[in-house]
């Protein structure tokens, strides 16, 4: 991923194995919010799509006032 800060639209890129296919390579764009990273992409080795979600720990989002 390009960044990691909070609202902030990224680039992603990454190296998957798939157990019975092999290897992947794919590019994707994506966005963090304060607790959540989803990205949309392509693979170019498998030939398809693929979409991720993963979870972000900010210290910035768990700041009490």
């Amino acid at each position: 991923m390009t960044s990691n800060e909070i609202g902030t639209p990224v680039l992603a890129g990454g190296v998957s194995y798939y157990f019975d296919n092999g290897w992947g390579a794919d590019l994707g764009i994506g966005y963090n919010t304060c607790t959540l990273s989803a990205t949309a992409g392509y693979d170019f080795l498998q030939n398809g799509f693929q979409f991720g979600v993963g979870a972000l720990a900010s210290p910035a989002c768990f700041y009490i006032d």
